[in-house]
């Protein structure tokens, strides 16, 4: 076997080591709740974030209950830009309340897709 291949490992990981050191204080130094891409968060590279659309912003009021729904609308292309499949499916983006580790409030969203005809399967 090569010695090469150690090398390569040591290497490799000295490059790891030094990037954890160097983005260490700026990770360390981050207020855990200005998450980049939250609204009003700074960017790791503090390059200007880009405008999102008005339904990815939450509520000044995020309601406690778990799963509770902000928001929905029509999710159009997301899955097929042509639109051909939405005679089968239908899609939404949806917007609902859920909590972080330390039980906080916070609003979450996702993409909910159901089918538009009934299930012919068993069950």
């Amino acid at each position: 076997m090569s010695s090469a291949l150690p090398r390569r490992r040591t290497a490799a990981t000295a490059v790891l080591a030094a990037t954890l050191v160097a983005i260490a204080p700026a990770i360390a130094s981050a207020d855990e709740h200005a998450i980049p891409g939250t609204a009003g968060a700074s960017t790791l590279s503090d390059s200007p974030e880009p405008a999102r659309p008005a339904f990815y912003e939450p509520p000044a009021q995020i309601p406690s209950t778990p799963g509770t729904i902000i928001r929905t609308q029509k999710a159009d292309n997301v899955l097929d830009p042509l639109d051909s499949s939405s005679l089968t499916f239908d899609a939404r983006r949806v917007m609902y309340s859920s909590k972080d580790r330390e039980g906080n409030s916070i609003a979450v969203t996702g993409v909910m897709v159901s089918p538009k005809t009934p299930w012919i399967g068993p069950g």
